[in-house]
């Protein structure tokens, strides 16, 4: 046969997995349209087209840094959220994070990219960063991106505490902005709204979805747990501050939730959680552990840390929110860091997914052994 044929690209990460529902929102299951969108993929062409470039899954990755152009000009961010999007051009991963300059929250605004190969990131298209502006007061802070019913979704926390306003309000949202093309984005819309005099102050959304509906995971840091509310929020009152529907349980001694991803896997999901071990001596001194539950339910962790600060994690001293993928049999991890001069980065490493098939075993095993017969 001459000229070349079209090239299947991964299929998205969990569409095959068991459980109802697995795909989640990170698993784009739009099918490509069109010979003209395959073209732009780089997926179709004559005698001289190429495959797609190798990825971030094409064999081992050692640690090393993900420069990112952030709209600041300090290269600094943290907070990175990946998902897999094969149905949007540009793709197929989608990054978003916040810049963090030095820990200057008053930049911590959300901002999108674009790879063809998980490493190499650019803005979908000039000036589109951030995607969401600074409020008139405080700041934002903690994105979360997903891809479900042909759409982008990002949730975001604004937080809005008294010493930085006119007035004697102190208050945390919940929102979140939607796009189709990662270029055009909506207003920003809020889904909760929590006062800071009586609520916790709640980290690090994630939005999942479940097989009884989805969920938006997020961690109460001072009460030092990992909470779920039903998505979308039952409608009616933002403000009515409905109870979470259950927790997440690490059944990790000692280790205190500080910040959560939660992505589909064939057979089940992962969590990665940044967190401050047993043997922490202060706030910043955080690790990121790694768990899987076959149900949402049933989970089991890693006793140790996956990934731990220090030189050998290109000479950092706090690891902070990280995200993930998992195809080809191995685990990509996106991982957001302090260096020792005090500058945050981002990084990505790769392991085999053999620990994620592990802890899904065991987790369901767990869950077996507790049920009556």
């Amino acid at each position: 046969m001459s000229g070349c044929q079209p090239v299947r690209r991964n299929r998205q990460i969990g569409q095959d997995s068991p459980v109802p529902g697995a795909a989640g929102p990170r698993a784009a299951r739009a099918p490509l349209a069109g010979l003209a969108v395959l073209a732009a993929l780089g997926v179709l062409g004559g005698a001289g087209c190429e495959a797609p470039p190798p990825t971030v899954f094409d064999g081992p990755l050692p640690p090393r840094l993900v420069p990112v152009a952030t709209y600041d000009g300090s290269g600094q961010a943290v907070h990175p959220d990946v998902v897999r999007v094969d149905a949007v051009p540009g793709g197929p991963f989608w990054l978003a994070l916040t810049p963090y300059p030095q820990s200057d929250e008053k930049l911590e605004n959300p901002c999108v990219y674009r790879s063809r190969d998980g490493l190499a990131w650019a803005e979908p298209a000039p000036g589109v960063n951030p995607v969401v502006p600074r409020p008139l007061f405080d700041h934002n802070s903690d994105p979360d991106l997903t891809w479900r019913d042909g759409e982008f979704r990002l949730l975001y926390l604004e937080t809005q505490r008294r010493e930085y306003r006119p007035d004697s309000a102190s208050f945390h949202l919940l929102r979140w902005v939607r796009s189709a093309d990662g270029v055009g984005w909506s207003e920003p819309e809020t889904a909760l709204r929590w006062d800071l005099d009586r609520d916790p102050l709640y980290l690090s959304p994630t939005l999942v979805q479940a097989p009884g509906g989805d969920r938006v995971y997020l961690v109460d840091g001072p009460g030092r747990r990992i909470v779920w509310f039903p998505w979308p929020v039952p409608a009616g009152d933002p403000a009515g501050r409905p109870e979470p529907g259950g927790t997440l349980e690490t059944g990790l001694s000692g280790v205190r939730p500080w910040h959560l991803d939660v992505f589909p896997a064939p057979g089940g999901w992962v969590a990665l959680l940044c967190a401050r071990g047993p043997d922490a001596t202060n706030n910043a001194d955080v690790d990121l552990w790694l768990g899987a539950s076959p149900d949402l339910e049933r989970w089991a962790f890693r006793p140790e840390p996956l990934l731990t600060a220090g030189p050998a994690l290109l000479d950092t001293e706090a690891v902070y929110r990280s995200t993930g993928l998992v195809a080809q049999g191995r685990l990509c991890v996106w991982f957001s860091a302090r260096t020792v001069p005090g500058r945050w980065i981002i990084g990505a490493t790769s392991f085999p997914d053999d620990a994620v098939r592990e802890l899904l075993a065991a987790a369901g095993a767990a869950g077996m052994a507790q049920t009556p017969h």
